[in-house]
C-alpha cells in the first residue's frame, strides 16, 4: 500500500506542513519551512515567487509513477509522471488548491486520493493517474483532508471536524457509507492503516498531548500506544505491521523511536541533539530513512532498522526533507529546495548516487538531469577512448567517444565488460576489474550491510574485505593492484580509506565529511576524490606522500553541481570525470592538473 504523507489541521489555519509536522503547536525547525496553505486564499502562501514547486514524492505500487505536488502552473495541483522524471500529468487544472500533500495511490495503482478546496473547503476526491473520471467523495461544509486507503482498496479512512472537533471517518471511495470512527471530545487526526487492514495508526490529543493510537479499522477501542508526557507525530506502520516507527521529542528534542504495534518494546533509534523527521521502514525492513537536522540544515540518512550504520545521504545547504521509499526498495525519493525552489531527487541506495528527477536543465536554479545520464566512463588501453553508458530511466547502453575528435558511436557488444562483469557478480555491487584482469572488486550488502567484496574474474569465491560499521563502497585498484581505495562511512562521515588487497590494514587517508568516489593516479602516489563544498561537488587530488590536497574543478563548480566517477587515463594524460555542470549528467575531461576543461560528449543524445 502507498503511505499517505499526512498532516494535523489546525481548526483555526489550515496548515499543510508536507511529510512534516501533524502537530501544528510543535516548534522544530524541519517542519517550518516548507510550503502552506493558507485557510482564506487560494493561493499557497509560499510558491518560491511563482517558480515551479515539487514537492511531497509518493511513488505508486507498481514504483512506474510517481505523484507529487506543483505549482508550476501558478498553484498547487496534483501531478503524476513516469519515475525518471518524465511525462508529468497534470491531474487536477482547478484555481483552488488540490493535493497538498495529502494524498495516496489506491492499492491496484489505478486511483489517486487527495483533499480539493475547489468547492470552498476541503473535501475528498479520486481520480485516475492520467487526470480522467474525477470522481467527489464527501460533500461537506466541514473539512475533509488526510484520506487513506484501506489496503483492500474498500475504504477511505480520513480526518475531518464536521463535529467540531476532528475525528477520523471512513467511507467506500464511491461515497457510500460514511461512518465516524472516534468520538472523542479532542481532536484525531493522520490516520494509517496497517498491511493487512485490521488496525489504523492516528495521532490524538485527547491525554492532553499528542499520543499514537491504535484501533481496529471498523472503529472501537482505541489504544494509547504511546502515553507519554510528551508528544508523538509521524506514525508509519513496517510491512509486516508488527512495527510502528514514528518521531516523538519525549526525551527533549525530536528523536526517531520504533514501537510494537501493541504498546511493547520502544526503541530509540536516534540519539542527536537535533530534530530527526519523518521516518520510513524500507519494504524489506531491514533500513529506516529519515531527515535530520544534525548538520545545520535537514539532511537525508539511512540507518539499519535497529538504528546502527546512520548514514548521511545528501550534502548541500538547502534543506532535503521528505524521504519516501520506491517500493522495490532501490532508491529513496525526497524533495529539496538547494536550487532556489522546490524539486524531487532521488538516491539511488546502489551506489547512494543522487538523481535529479525533477530539475530540468533550461530552468532557473537547476542543475539537475532532465532524466538523462552519462555515466562510467572507462578508458581504451591506449587512452585514446572512452566506453560510457548513456540513457534515460533505467534503459542505458554503452558508446564510445573518440578523446580528440569527440567523435560517438555505439559501442561493441561486450566493450564494458571488463569493467563492470554485472553479469558475473549481481546487479547494483558494480564490480571493478583489477589491471591484471584476475580479480573484481565489489560492493554488496548481501551481509545485511554494505561491504567491500573480492571475487574472480568469473564472479567465484567471493570473500568479504571489510567488516566495520557503516557502509563500504565504492572500490578503486591501485595501479599495481596490491591495495584498494574505497569511500566509508564507518565513523559516521564519508572518507577515503586505503587497505591491501586482502582487507587488511585499512587506513583513512581522506578524512569527511563528504570524501568519495576515489580513483587512483597511474603512478600510484595519488588519489583523486570528489567532495562537497558550500553546495557543490569538487573534484580534488591529495598526493599521498605528502598530503597536499589540491582542487581540479574550481571554474566549473557552482550551486548544485554534482560530479561522479572520476577516472585518469592509463597514460596519466587525461582526467574524466561526469558532471552535470552543463545541465545534464555528461563527461568532462581536462589534463590531469584540472585545466583544460571541456564537455567531451557535447549536447549529443543517444536515444536506445
Amino acid at each position: 500500500m502507498a503511505l499517505l504523507v499526512a498532516f494535523i489541521i489546525p481548526i483555526t489555519v489550515l496548515l499543510s506542513l508536507g511529510c512534516g509536522s501533524m502537530v501544528p503547536s510543535l516548534i522544530d525547525p524541519l517542519k517550518g519551512n516548507q510550503p502552506y496553505a493558507s485557510e482564506g486564499e487560494d493561493q499557497p502562501m509560499d510558491l518560491r515567487e511563482g517558480k515551479p514547486v515539487y514537492i511531497w514524492p509518493v511513488a505508486s505500487p507498481d514504483g512506474k509513477r510517481i505523484a507529487f505536488v506543483s505549482g508550476r502552473d501558478g498553484n498547487t495541483e496534483l501531478y503524476v509522471m513516469n519515475e525518471d522524471g518524465s511525462n508529468p500529468v497534470n491531474l487536477t487544472r482547478n484555481r483552488a488548491e488540490d493535493g497538498n500533500g495529502s494524498y495516496a495511490w489506491s492499492p491496484d495503482g489505478s486511483r489517486i486520493v487527495f483533499s480539493s478546496r475547489r468547492s470552498g473547503n476541503w473535501d475528498i476526491y479520486t481520480v485516475k493517474p492520467d487526470g480522467r473520471d474525477l470522481r467527489r467523495v464527501t460533500n461537506s461544509p466541514a473539512q475533509d483532508y488526510n484520506p487513506v486507503w484501506s489496503p483492500d482498496g474498500r475504504w477511505l479512512a480520513f480526518a475531518s471536524n464536521r463535529r467540531g472537533s476532528w475525528q477520523i471517518y471512513r467511507i467506500r471511495p464511491d461515497g457510500t457509507g460514511l461512518e465516524a470512527l472516534t468520538a472523542s471530545p479532542k481532536d484525531n487526526d493522520a490516520p494509517v492503516y496497517s498491511p493487512d487492514g485490521r488496525y489504523l495508526a492516528f495521532i490524538s490529543n485527547r491525554s492532553g498531548n499528542w499520543d499514537i493510537f491504535r484501533m481496529p479499522s471498523e472503529g472501537g477501542e482505541a489504544v494509547d500506544l504511546t502515553d507519554y508526557p510528551s508528544d508523538e507525530d509521524h506514525p508509519r506502520w513496517s510491512s509486516d505491521g508488527q512495527r510502528i516507527i514514528f518521531e516523538s521529542n519525549k526525551d527533549g528534542n525530536w528523536d526517531v523511536y520504533t514501537i510494537r504495534a501493541d504498546g511493547t518494546g520502544r526503541v530509540r533509534l536516534t540519539q542527536t541533539p537535533a530534530a530527526e523527521s519523518s521516518p520510513v521502514f524500507s519494504p524489506d525492513m531491514r533500513h529506516v530513512a529519515f531527515a535530520s537536522y544534525r548538520d545545520g540544515n535537514p539532511e537525508i540518512y539511512v540507518m539499519n532498522s535497529d538504528g546502527s550504520n546512520q548514514t548521511r545521504l545528501t550534502f548541500n545547504p538547502g534543506n532535503d526533507i521528505c524521504p519516501y521509499w520506491s517500493p522495490d526498495g532501490t532508491k529513496i525519493y525526497f524533495s529539496s529546495n538547494r536550487g532556489g525552489r522546490e524539486e524531487i531527487y532521488a538516491i539511488r541506495m546502489a551506489d547512494f548516487q543522487e538523481i535529479a528527477v525533477t530539475a530540468r536543465s533550461n530552468e532557473e536554479g537547476s542543475h539537475g538531469t532532465g532524466g538523462y545520464f552519462e555515466e562510467h566512463p572507462v578508458w581504451s588501453a591506449d587512452g585514446r577512448r572512452i566506453t560510457f553508458a548513456a540513457g534515460r530511466g533505467r534503459v542505458r547502453e554503452w558508446y564510445v567517444v573518440e578523446i580528440e575528435t569527440g567523435r560517438i558511436e555505439r559501442a561493441a557488444t561486450g566493450a564494458a565488460d571488463g569493467r563492470m562483469h554485472r553479469d558475473t557478480i549481481g546487479p547494483g555491487e558494480d564490480p571493478v576489474l583489477s589491471h591484471d584482469g584476475k580479480w573484481v572488486a565489489f560492493e554488496s550488502n548481501r551481509d545485511g550491510n554494505w561491504e567491500v567484496y573480492l571475487a574472480a574474474s568469473d564472479g567465484s569465491t567471493p570473500m568479504r574485505l571489510t567488516t566495520a560499521p557503516g557502509a563500504d563502497v565504492q572500490p578503486a585498484w591501485s595501479p599495481d593492484d596490491r591495495r584498494i581505495a574505497f569511500t566509508s562511512h564507518r565513523d559516521g562521515a564519508s572518507a577515503i580509506y586505503v587497505m591491501d588487497r586482502d582487507g587488511r590494514d585499512a587506513k583513512a587517508v581522506v578524512q569527511g565529511p563528504s570524501a568519495r568516489l576515489p580513483a587512483w593516479a597511474p603512478d600510484g602516489k595519488g588519489l583523486y576524490f570528489i567532495a562537497e563544498e558550500a553546495g557543490h561537488d569538487e573534484l580534488y587530488r591529495k598526493n599521498l606522500e605528502t598530503g597536499e590536497i589540491v582542487s581540479l574543478t574550481r571554474s566549473v563548480a557552482q550551486l548544485g553541481t554534482r560530479i561522479w566517477h572520476p577516472t585518469v587515463s592509463p597514460d596519466g594524460r587525461w582526467l574524466a570525470y561526469v558532471t552535470n555542470a552543463s545541465g545534464e549528467y555528461r563527461i568532462w575531461i581536462s589534463d590531469p592538473n584540472g585545466a583544460q576543461k571541456r564537455l567531451l560528449t557535447k549536447a549529443i543524445e543517444m536515444r536506445p
